[in-house]
């Protein structure tokens, strides 16, 4: 135990359980991360009495990937009669999640938050947070979006309706990981308009609707706005996305980033085949489409240009800082063009089409940004 120090001057808020290379604390509150499990008795209570030397500490949030790790350190954790939670992290896999069981941890540590992309997949639905975040390169849990504080967790109608589509999507035989995500993305232009509220700021106009009422739509921020009123914003369009791609019918690695600085909600999705890591942004599919109607945000037809695309396309793009927010970089290059129209030629014969009808959810009228305003997805 040589390498540890106790000066309590200052404290860091992080400690990597499995390095331990703790100096300089005396924080009323730690973030401990456990990477990876590794049991070992002798040296864990070693730590904890480490901690025990933390004079001012009232609060632990334990965070790690992996569940077993909050059932194992929990009960190292049990005597102590501070504040605990768990807060589990991403581990970027699509697979059976019905193990994790708050109901399996010990008491006293409550599970606060799991990975929203781990539902479909049998995982508990009442602690969720949007994804993971990183805070100077270290892992952290984002828990902006717990659905037991808001309502912005689909229904259960939603879901119902997200299976339905999918499962007709999944009736066109040999689907590849571009097919699905031009499936998604065609579904989300031909049937979604962005909507802000009753005035939408986009680049090149502010939009009005002239229908829109808080009181009717009850926000624009839900899953359930895009599937059933057809408006939304970022966060319910990129969430949505990733849940029509992030199931078990789909099996796509998809998970919601959301931008360090603009706060603007898109996708990252990995393919598996090669290891790649590309950006997906449904909102400026339809925001930004070249298509769209002229008083609307609203796409008229299909736009491939914010899907599969890697750092070359992302350069030139803002809205996308990916600082701290990625388990890996971007790739280099986009997706070749090519690639996704021959999917859309491919889809086009099992009856997919990719015009759509002139029925716009919300009337808007454009009127003329302000010199300086800010301009938003």
């Amino acid at each position: 135990m040589s390498d540890f120090k106790t000066k309590f001057i200052t404290i860091p808020e992080y400690i990597d359980w499995n390095k331990f290379n703790i100096k300089d604390m005396n924080n009323s509150s730690v973030v401990i991360y456990v990477g990876e499990l590794k049991k070992d008795i002798t040296g864990d209570i070693n730590k904890l009495n480490i901690l025990k030397q933390m004079t001012n500490l009232s609060r632990i949030k334990l965070v790690s990937p992996d569940f077993n790790v909050g059932i194992y350190m929990g009960e190292l954790l049990k005597d102590f009669t501070f504040r605990k939670s768990f807060d589990l992290l991403d581990d970027y896999k699509n697979q059976d999640r019905r193990y994790i069981q708050p109901s399996s941890l010990p008491k006293g540590l409550p599970l606060t938050s799991i990975p929203n992309s781990y539902i479909q997949w049998g995982a508990n639905r009442k602690k969720l947070n949007l994804g993971n975040n990183r805070v100077n390169n270290i892992i952290m849990a984002d828990t902006h979006d717990i659905a037991d504080s808001n309502n912005s967790y689909p229904s259960e109608e939603a879901f119902t309706e997200i299976n339905r589509i999918i499962d007709e999507f999944c009736k066109i035989p040999d689907l590849t990981l571009i097919d699905k995500v031009v499936l998604v993305a065609n579904y989300l232009q031909k049937n979604v308009q962005f909507v802000e509220g009753r005035i939408s700021h986009a680049i090149d106009g502010n939009y009005e609707c002239q229908d829109y009422s808080l009181e009717k739509y009850d926000g624009v921020n839900k899953v359930d706005n895009i599937i059933f009123d057809k408006i939304g914003k970022c966060n319910c369009i990129s969430r949505t996305m990733m849940f029509m791609l992030n199931n078990p019918k789909m099996n796509v690695n998809c998970r919601i980033a959301d931008d360090a600085v603009g706060g603007h909600a898109y996708c990252y999705i990995y393919d598996d085949e090669t290891g790649q890591l590309y950006c997906a942004d449904p909102t400026w599919c339809i925001s930004r489409n070249p298509n769209r109607f002229k008083d609307t945000l609203k796409a008229s037809k299909f736009s491939d240009e914010y899907l599969l695309i890697g750092q070359d396309k992302l350069s030139t793009m803002d809205y996308h800082n990916t600082t701290n927010i990625l388990p890996q970089e971007f790739a280099q290059n986009s997706i070749d063009r090519k690639l996704i129209q021959e999917s859309v030629e491919k889809l086009k014969t099992y009856g997919i089409s990719f015009d759509y009808p002139m029925e716009i959810p919300l009337p808007s009228v454009r009127t003329d940004r302000q010199l300086g305003e800010t301009i938003t997805p």
